[in-house]
């Protein structure tokens, strides 16, 4: 996830997720992001079920999968103020894939 709300620093998305939706900055986000957590907690799928006590319409979040040239090409969830869209992962590309087909070779 891409999260460009709130403050912008690590964890800014704790306020949305943790603080009940009305006392946030932003409660239709707040209540967005609470579904997608509890779907997900309850379903292991973000977009599965949807938290009884919100009437919010949510983006579908995708699935990370590989493309068909056994490379990474993934969609992922990015939320820019209040709106919640699906983009391109910047993080993967030829890089990553010799990264992560070396996993096993690559120490700290």
């Amino acid at each position: 996830m891409v999260f460009i709300a709130g403050t912008q620093i690590h964890g800014a998305s704790a306020t949305f997720l943790n603080s009940p939706a009305p006392l946030t900055q932003d409660p239709e986000l707040a209540a967005k992001m609470q579904d997608y957590w509890i779907s997900f907690v309850k379903t292991m799928d973000p977009n599965g079920g949807k938290n009884d006590s919100s009437e919010v319409q949510r983006q579908t979040w995708p699935k990370y999968l590989l493309n068909g040239r056994n490379e990474t090409s993934f969609s992922v969830l990015e939320v820019h103020g209040s709106d919640v869209g699906v983009k391109a992962d910047e993080d993967t590309n030829s890089r990553y894939d010799f990264l992560l087909g070396h996993s096993e070779k690559i120490t700290n």
